[in-house]
């Protein structure tokens, strides 16, 4: 079984997934960002970058929900994982 952090990492790999395969929301991530086409190849398996796209999604109310309806996440899942991903609130402590 995989464990949390592992799961959250393929999570992220599918969020990647759904957004360049939506070209209006390539452009979107892209213009959010900054970053270009070839950035997002080439950091497609940095757990940071995924988080960052996961980040992406959770500010997008209507693209998150069609992301967790398509991929049978439930929304409140997602925010799960992401706090296990770099960036995510697992790695804030005081």
């Amino acid at each position: 079984m995989e464990n949390t952090s592992e799961h959250a990492l393929v999570m992220g790999l599918k969020a990647l997934t759904y957004v360049v395969a939506r070209d209006p929301l390539t452009q979107a991530l892209m213009t959010t960002t900054g970053i270009g086409a070839d950035d997002i190849r080439g950091q497609a398996q940095d757990p940071a970058f995924l988080g960052a796209v996961v980040d992406f999604l959770l500010a997008r109310e209507t693209d998150l929900l069609d992301f967790c309806a398509e991929e049978h996440y439930k929304p409140d899942s997602i925010v799960r994982l992401r706090a296990e991903m770099p960036g995510g609130l697992a790695d804030v402590w005081t």
